[in-house]
């Protein structure tokens, strides 16, 4: 449960806090499902929450349910959509016509979507879901056996290789929008007999995101700075247009923000995750789509407009800043170009002990490299403010990053250009989630966060990471890690 006290107060979503209230919803959940039955709820927790002030709120709640005779558990995902006063029967109406599952399995229509009046609230039961129309597919082995999996191995591997086994597990599913599922295959060849274990990663999208990352993936590796090393990333696999589901290679180790939450001599590797970036960055490949700076700044007034319903406080604030970062625009035009991740952030890199790799690459995208650095700085250091790390820890992170990055390429860092976009990103990405997303303790650091990337913006004197010609300071940083 949020403590209700960091809760907005909405005029429209007026049901917030009793959605956010898993006890509330525990007994609710209880009573209208599971009633008069020998399964009992005996878990309930808020898996993911995506709220847009003043209009709607989602919430992925997942249940453990337990039957009383048997004792055996089970897990469920429920998808609960809070609308305005009055406005959920039209859309549990619209949803009952539209859902393939209710057309092909109508018997189950109760097990697969809840209408909750009094919470003017629409539940999908997974894997119904309101937008991932091939979310029961990618979740079912049998069918991904039957459907996906027989084109897809005689494409990729060839038509002597046949399926002996599958086993797949849900790794990420987020309502309306993608789901992630991890699948081994054991194959057999039939002329020659031989088997092998292949560990490969399916996901789902509600639009044509996944064929657009198919095609940078593609792109990515065929190119001269993979074959030669130089960039490590998964290898695509296939992209299912029907479904749009697109497949890939697994590829090992963990995040790299757990290496640097358990293994101080990780931050030796600096250096190699500085490689892949700029790798990634010179890549000569064929990206349609580009943000610009005016678009960010476009993305700024949205994020006043949030803050105004959520913290009102703060508004005034955030309204400054914003005009200051507005006026601002104009920068070095002297950088390249470059081919950006756009998501760039510590768990978006994995690492084992010889390789760092670069994954989840659905929102690569042409624009400024410091767009790319910025917003990785703001990651660091709201990851800072949450207290995932210390700020020492954070700006160390930081200094050698930037110290490793400028090494590689040709151009000079602009110290002011660069505090520019690491405050644009504070607002545009770690303020603008710590809304929507709602996680506990996230609101009250709103302020934190404004304050922060007010001095960076602001501050007559730049923040020291922000000077990248330390070399001397920062590799005395970096080898005074044990």
């Amino acid at each position: 449960m949020i403590a209700n006290r960091f809760l907005p107060t909405d005029s429209v979503v007026r049901q917030l806090n009793q959605g956010l209230n898993v006890d509330h919803m525990k007994a609710l959940f209880q009573q209208r499902l599971f009633a008069s039955s020998e399964l009992q709820i005996q878990h309930c927790a808020i898996d993911r929450i995506k709220y847009k002030p003043g209009k709607n709120c989602l919430v992925c709640y997942r249940l453990v349910i337990i039957n009383r005779k048997t004792g055996l558990s089970v897990d469920r995902l429920l998808s609960a959509r809070f609308y305005e006063s009055g406005g959920s029967l039209r859309r549990f109406k619209k949803a009952k016509l539209n859902n393939q599952l209710f057309r092909q399995q109508a018997t189950r229509s109760a097990e697969l979507l809840i209408h909750l009046s009094e919470l003017d609230c629409v539940i999908w039961v997974f894997p119904n879901d309101r937008k991932l129309k091939s979310l029961a597919l990618l979740n079912n082995e049998q069918r991904l056996q039957k459907i996906i999996f027989p084109g897809l191995i005689e494409q990729h591997w060839g038509e002597q290789w046949k399926l002996m086994k599958l086993q797949s597990q849900r790794v990420h599913y987020l309502p309306e929008h993608t789901c992630c599922v991890r699948t081994q295959l054991i194959l057999r060849h039939q002329q020659t007999g031989e088997s092998k274990i292949q560990l490969l990663y399916g996901k789902t999208y509600y639009n044509n995101q996944g064929c657009e990352a198919y095609k940078v993936m593609r792109q990515l590796w065929t190119s001269d700075v993979r074959k030669l090393g130089l960039l490590a990333i998964p290898q695509p696999v296939t992209y299912a247009a029907e479904h749009k589901m697109l497949w890939q290679h697994s590829v090992p180790g963990q995040p790299v923000l757990e290496w640097l939450k358990s293994d101080p001599v990780f931050y030796s590797r600096f250096d190699e995750i500085a490689e892949q970036v700029v790798a990634l960055h010179q890549s000569a490949i064929k990206v349609s789509k580009q943000i610009t700076r005016t678009q960010l700044c476009q993305q700024l007034n949205t994020v006043v407009d949030l803050i105004s319903l959520v913290m009102p406080d703060s508004h005034q604030s955030l309204e400054s800043l914003v005009a200051r970062l507005s006026n601002q625009q104009n920068c070095d035009t002297r950088r390249p170009e470059a081919i950006l991740h756009g998501d760039l952030h510590l768990k978006n890199m994995l690492a084992d002990e010889q390789q760092i790799y670069l994954i989840d690459l659905d929102d690569v995208h042409r624009g400024d490299p410091l767009q790319e650095i910025g917003s990785l700085i703001a990651a660091i250091l709201c990851q800072s403010v949450n207290q995932v790390f210390s700020q020492t820890d954070a700006l160390r992170m930081i200094q050698l990053f930037l110290y490793h990055y400028q090494g590689l390429v040709s151009w000079r860092i602009n110290p002011d250009d660069l505090r520019w976009y690491v405050a644009v990103a504070l607002v545009n990405e770690r303020i603008s989630r710590s809304i929507s997303r709602l996680k506990e303790g996230r609101l009250q650091n709103i302020k934190r966060l404004l304050a922060l990337a007010t001095e960076i913006a602001t501050s007559q004197e730049a923040p020291v990471w922000c000077d990248v010609n330390l070399s001397e300071q920062v590799m005395e940083v970096d080898r005074a890690v044990p």
